[in-house]
């Protein structure tokens, strides 16, 4: 899509029997990339609406309570 752009940017730097072919080319290619780009964006929209989203499980770590605190040395508490 960029190419196209940048090639009907260029034109006039082109010989003149290319100027003509370079236009016809260049918007058809720059119409295609887009819809390219917007295919993309909408396949993407439709993925992440049908995924579920991930649900935080419980994941029992041990028994629950208190958490000991080891680091910074002045802050460390001792467990019961």
């Amino acid at each position: 899509m960029g190419a196209a752009f940048v090639a009907l940017g260029f034109v006039r730097m082109l010989p003149a029997e290319a100027q003509m072919t370079a236009v016809l080319i260049a918007r058809p290619i720059a119409a295609g990339g887009l819809a390219l780009a917007a295919a993309g964006v909408l396949c993407a929209e439709l993925l992440r609406r049908s995924v579920a989203a991930a649900r935080a499980s419980a994941v029992n770590r041990g028994r629950p309570g208190r958490i000991e605190v080891t680091h910074p040395p002045e802050l460390r508490t001792h467990g019961a």
